[in-house]
């Protein structure tokens, strides 16, 4: 696989759900990732994610409660992945906790074919 394409963006405002828009990339898109990360809150607050409106699956959350609260999660999309520059978009159990969300998109070979293999922690 090949990347294609990724964009970064922090949020501190309010908004439910969170937006980012993301320009896939030229070419055959396998597979697009999702990263989210906060702090303040190890509680989870993602409820669902989506990628040009086709739900996407969560591989991972961890979270930190010992030193200094916090969570990531990781999402992935790995069939029927939209062209062009799509709309991702996080839905929150709140929406006060600032947020970060990375969304990378990978080429591969037709013949290939691309899916999460490892999700440990």
């Amino acid at each position: 696989m090949a990347l294609a394409a990724g964009v970064n963006s922090e949020t501190t405002g309010t908004a439910d759900p969170t937006t980012l828009s993301h320009a896939a990339g030229a070419g055959d898109i396998r597979a697009a990732i999702v990263f989210i990360t906060h702090g303040t809150v190890s509680t989870d607050i993602v409820v669902s994610v989506t990628y040009g409106g086709t739900a996407m699956t969560r591989i991972r959350t961890n979270s930190d409660t010992a030193t200094e609260p916090g969570r990531v999660y990781i999402y992935y999309l790995g069939t029927s992945i939209p062209q062009g520059t799509q709309t991702v978009s996080v839905d929150r159990t709140e929406a006060t906790t600032a947020i970060h969300l990375s969304c990378i998109t990978y080429t591969s070979d037709a013949a290939l074919d691309s899916e999460a293999i490892d999700n440990d922690g």
